[in-house]
């Protein structure tokens, strides 16, 4: 049976260009195996107390793969409606839909098969094919 799972290792932003988060995060694990990076420090998150705050981790990297995700299924449903004759995208072409349209980075180069995490290039199927 063919592996479904997702998954996401963590990024740093670079020290040279913070908004381009092209190295593996300090404490995310890592291998050429696992499929995509997503920015994992200086996210923007809710705590208590009725506040926001800053956090990092894999476990902030994670849910913005799922909801990239789940925006390329709906995306794909809506442009190619008629032609999936009410079937929906498998969850094979959404993960690789998410691959595929990632961004390499060297720095990346065995920590992670694919790149980061580029959700306008996953999103954008008008121009694009699964």
């Amino acid at each position: 049976m063919a592996r479904r799972l997702l998954t996401v290792v963590g990024l740093d932003s670079d020290m040279d260009d913070p908004g381009l988060w092209t190295s593996q995060s300090a404490g995310s694990n890592s291998n050429p195996a696992f499929d995509i990076g997503a920015p994992a420090e200086n996210i923007l998150s809710t705590a208590t107390g009725n506040r926001f705050t800053h956090q990092a981790g894999t476990s902030f990297a994670a849910p913005q793969v799922t909801a990239a995700a789940s925006l390329v299924f709906s995306t794909g449903e809506y442009v190619y409606g008629d032609e999936l004759a009410g079937a929906q995208l498998s969850p094979k072409i959404v993960k690789d839909r998410l691959i595929y349209t990632s961004d390499f980075f060297a720095g990346l180069s065995g920590a992670v098969r694919a790149g980061r995490l580029n959700v306008g290039r996953a999103i954008n199927v008008r121009e694009a094919q699964f």
